[in-house]
């Protein structure tokens, strides 16, 4: 699976910088890490369908499966975080 770089450009005021922060303290990351999981999950919407391109002459595709289950292993990590970081903060 290819990587890329993304650099991303925050503007927000105080107020909403704290939360971002205590959002991330509450997923466990930092608040670069909890920002490239938003992305993460803002890039696995559903998408509007594109028109269909003929194929290029080339190698084929490597399996999608393969994406699909470190994608769902890793959202399946974080859930498993973000619940036990939760706990710390119940009030039960």
């Amino acid at each position: 699976m290819a990587t890329r770089e993304v650099t991303v450009t925050v503007s927000v005021e105080e107020t909403e910088w704290a939360e971002l922060c205590d959002a991330a303290v509450c997923a466990g990351m930092s608040v670069p890490d909890y920002l490239a999981h938003s992305a993460r999950l803002v890039a696995l919407q559903p998408r509007a369908a594109r028109p269909l391109r003929v194929p290029r002459d080339g190698p084929p595709r490597a399996s999608s499966q393969d994406d699909d289950t470190e994608t769902a292993a890793w959202t399946e990590s974080f859930s498993q975080r973000l619940h036990h970081r939760a706990d710390q903060f119940r009030d039960d």
